[in-house]
């Protein structure tokens, strides 16, 4: 197999690592101490909403985690089950929260650090034959 023939495989570890490296430690800092003066700052108050977006990113992580598992022991086209939606739902979100703050924070800008990463890894995993699936 050659470097290109990998690209698709490669950047998905690459995405799906990405998420689990973002998301864990935030994670967890919001489980451990939803209270934090640092999380209010970024984040807002500790309201529902902020615990819903607790629940979406752990549900993301989880689901990074056991594609990117999947993805080491079985097949990539596997992994691509999970990775595609995940990656396609983030995109949009992340997009849509750049345009519906009124102003660009940390936040939106990891944000949209993370959607270009993604949309690099779908481009390579179409390129690589991994996106046949939903293609066709």
């Amino acid at each position: 197999m050659s470097l290109q023939t990998l690209a698709g495989s490669i950047m998905m570890k690459l995405s799906l690592g990405l998420n689990c490296a973002i998301l864990t430690p935030l994670t967890f800092a919001l489980w451990s101490r939803p209270d934090s003066k640092r999380h209010e700052e970024v984040l807002g108050p500790d309201t529902q909403a902020r615990r819903i977006l607790f629940a979406m990113y752990t549900s993301i992580n989880l689901l990074s985690a056991a594609a990117l598992l999947s993805v080491e022991s079985s097949s990539e086209k596997k992994a691509a089950l999970v990775t595609v939606p995940v990656f396609a739902a983030q995109i949009v979100y992340k997009t849509i929260t750049a345009f519906y703050n009124r102003g660009w924070t940390p936040v939106i800008y990891a944000n949209q650090f993370v959607t270009v990463v993604h949309l690099f890894t779908l481009h390579a995993m179409r390129r690589d034959g991994l996106l046949d699936l939903f293609l066709k």
